[in-house]
């Protein structure tokens, strides 16, 4: 066989095959004899009839499955040999075929642009990190307390507090009318939740039980329902419990809770502080996943093939973007299909020369974390997996937290640490 391959341009290639006929020959007789064997003639036992006769009805048959399958596998093997990988099927031209001396064809194709890899210790990043300081370790624990208290009735008379529960029967009425799902009865609101209105439950703080109240409000100007919109309302509230959660104390139950096995309270501590700083890992790692990526974008500039992009941009046009591939700044579609065709070739370029995998543990971690946004475990995990391209989502993610990590471990990073409390605020995140 004689293989020559041409640049034809920065990453145009033609690659040219000569498959000398002896060799196809080989093939075609060993297909010939697979033919025998499968093929029924009247007259003719299986596996008994003539070559000469597979070879009169079925030859041309034959020897075009023959060819097809040789080309693919040559051409295959030619880029493998050579490192070639083409952005999409490649053409076939020029092909000739002759029973003396065999088959030439070319195939023309781009290839993708070859990355070289900037050194990660050139790459400058700023980290905020957090230290817990004592009164946030004692708001986290009296948090914990709430959460896993109890919530009981109060004695009549008792006046509701911030976070305590009503339960409590309303209607709301616009120019002196009830409207449409203004009302409810037996509705438990927890008070400073923000689940209703403004001003609605900051009328409550005060409240007994056995109470009517008043409260004239305003739906503000950006209610979801339009017809609310902007007006004035007038809810008639009736309290009919006030419940409060009583603090679970610190004890051996409550150090199970929270995961302590053996309820020793003496570890309790150093579980909280655990989960805060494991808290602060994770949004510091979907943090700095957008500064890493942006980092590389803007390390690597490569020319790319104008087919490539094209594809991308195509792909965006229909809606087929992943969001992992987002960025900060405001982009245009083609600088969107620029910024994602160089993150997939940095993505397959790192994977491959650090030995990247995916880990199946953390693709289902990420489901779950979308599971536990609605709810619906189940649900939400049929979903993904059966939609390959929320599950391509996933698989980007849990790839590019990979390749964070790596760049993180590596790179010229800058760490400014501040208290939890500032932490949450400078991320909009709370634990």
């Amino acid at each position: 066989m004689s293989v020559s391959i041409e640049k034809t341009g920065t990453f145009s290639r033609k690659v040219i095959i000569e498959i000398p006929a002896a060799e196809i020959s080989v093939f075609e007789s060993s297909k010939l004899q697979d033919y025998t064997q499968k093929i029924k003639v009247d007259g003719f036992r299986a596996g008994k009839v003539p070559l000469s006769l597979v070879r009169k009805r079925y030859g041309k048959q034959i020897r075009s499955e023959v060819i097809n399958d040789i080309m693919q596998d040559k051409f295959a093997g030619v880029l493998k040999e050579n490192n070639l990988t083409p952005i999409e099927q490649p053409q076939v031209e020029n092909m000739q075929e002759d029973d003396a001396t065999g088959v030439t064809f070319s195939c023309v194709f781009e290839v993708s642009p070859e990355v070289e890899l900037v050194d990660f210790k050139n790459i400058k990043l700023n980290r905020t990190l957090a230290k817990i300081t004592e009164d946030e370790y004692t708001a986290q624990l009296t948090k914990l307390q709430h959460e896993l208290g109890i919530l009981e009735d109060l004695a009549e008379g008792t006046s509701a507090i911030d976070t305590d529960t009503l339960v409590i029967d309303f209607t709301g009425y616009i120019d002196g009318e009830p409207f449409e799902n203004g009302s409810a009865s037996d509705f438990e609101l927890v008070l400073g939740s923000k689940s209703l209105i403004e001003g609605f439950e900051a009328g409550l703080i005060g409240a007994k039980q056995d109470d009517s109240l008043e409260l004239a409000l305003n739906f503000p100007e950006e209610y979801h329902v339009k017809e609310l919109a902007g007006k004035p309302v007038l809810f008639k509230v009736d309290v009919k419990l006030v419940k409060r959660v009583q603090p679970a104390p610190v004890d051996a139950e409550f150090a199970k809770k929270l995961g302590i096995e053996d309820g020793d309270i003496a570890k309790i501590r150093e579980k909280i502080e655990q989960g805060m700083l494991e808290h602060v890992a994770k949004v510091n790692l979907n943090n700095m996943r957008g500064k890493v990526l942006d980092e590389l974008v803007a390390s690597h500039p490569m020319e790319l093939p104008e087919r490539m992009l094209a594809n991308y941009e195509k792909s965006i046009e229909e809606g087929q973007e992943n969001p992992a591939n987002n960025s900060e700044v405001e982009l245009s579609p083609q600088e969107k299909a620029r910024r994602t065709a160089i993150l997939d070739l940095l993505r397959q370029k790192i994977a491959s020369d650090y030995d990247l995998k995916l880990d199946p543990k953390k693709i289902q971690e990420k489901i779950m974390d979308v599971a536990n946004m609605f709810g619906n475990q189940e649900l939400i995990f049929k979903m993904y997996l059966e939609n390959e391209s929320l599950m391509n989502q996933i698989r980007t993610l849990v790839m590019d937290e990979a390749i964070t990590e790596l760049v993180l471990a590596n790179a010229d990073v800058v760490d400014n640490e501040v208290s939890f409390t500032e932490f949450e605020k400078s991320t909009g995140i709370s634990s």
